[in-house]
C-alpha cells in the first residue's frame, strides 16, 4: 500500500486559508521551494483538489521559464512531469498535462484506491479538499509550512474531527524568515468520520 503526505502552507494560528481563501500571509522563500521539490521528487503521484488545480495550473507552467527564480524553475519542471490527479464532484476540463480527473462520488474509497495502485502520493489540497481527506483517515504524513504570522480569521485545516489524529515527529527546520517546517507521520489509527 502506498503513502499519502499532506502538504499544506499554514500560519501560526493554524489557518490554511484566510478569509476568501486568501494566501497574501504566506512567508515563502528559496529555500522552502528545495525542499518542496525535495518531496515532489519523492512522489508517484500529485493529488491535488480542482479549486487548488486550478490556482496551480494557472501559475506553474509559466513559473517554467520564470527568470529570476531557479529553485522556482526547478520545482515547476518537476510538477510539469509528475502525473496528477485532479479531484472534482462534478467533471471538469483540465488544461496542464499528465493529469488525469477523478469525479468523486466516495472520497474514501476513492483515495484508498489511489493509495493502493499508486505508491508515494503527495497532496497539496485546497483547503476545502485538505479538510475532507483528513476526516477519510487516509493520511499517513503531514508536512506543514507554518508562516510567522497569525491571521485570526479563516479556514482551519483540523474542523470538526471524529476522534483525535495523533502524530509522532519526524523532522522540523527552521528558516530565515521565521517560517517552520513541521513534518509529521501519523501514529494512531485512522478514524474516519
Amino acid at each position: 500500500m502506498g503513502t499519502l503526505t499532506l502538504s499544506l502552507m499554514t500560519t501560526l494560528d493554524g489557518f490554511i486559508a484566510g478569509p476568501d481563501h486568501a494566501l497574501d500571509w504566506v512567508v515563502w522563500e528559496e529555500e522552502m521551494d528545495r525542499d518542496a521539490t525535495d518531496l515532489l521528487q519523492s512522489a508517484d503521484t500529485v493529488l491535488v483538489g480542482y479549486g487548488a488545480y486550478k490556482d496551480m495550473a494557472a501559475y506553474w507552467p509559466a513559473a517554467l521559464t520564470n527568470p529570476s527564480s531557479e529553485s522556482e524553475r526547478i520545482f515547476a519542471r518537476h510538477f510539469d512531469e509528475k502525473p496528477k490527479v485532479v479531484v472534482s464532484d462534478v467533471p471538469r476540463e483540465l488544461l496542464w498535462r499528465n493529469e488525469e480527473l477523478r469525479v468523486i462520488t466516495n472520497l474514501r474509497e476513492q483515495v484508498q484506491a489511489l493509495k493502493d495502485s499508486k505508491g508515494h502520493i503527495v497532496c497539496y489540497g485546497g483547503a476545502g479538499f485538505a479538510q475532507s481527506l483528513v476526516h477519510t483517515g487516509l493520511i499517513d504524513e503531514y508536512r506543514f509550512y507554518v508562516s510567522p504570522v497569525a491571521i485570526g480569521q479563516g479556514m482551519r485545516l483540523f474542523q470538526s474531527l471524529a476522534a483525535p489524529v495523533k502524530w509522532g515527529a519526524c523532522t522540523s527546520k527552521a528558516y530565515g524568515s521565521g517560517a517552520v517546517l513541521l513534518h509529521y507521520k501519523v501514529v494512531g489509527p485512522p478514524q474516519p468520520r
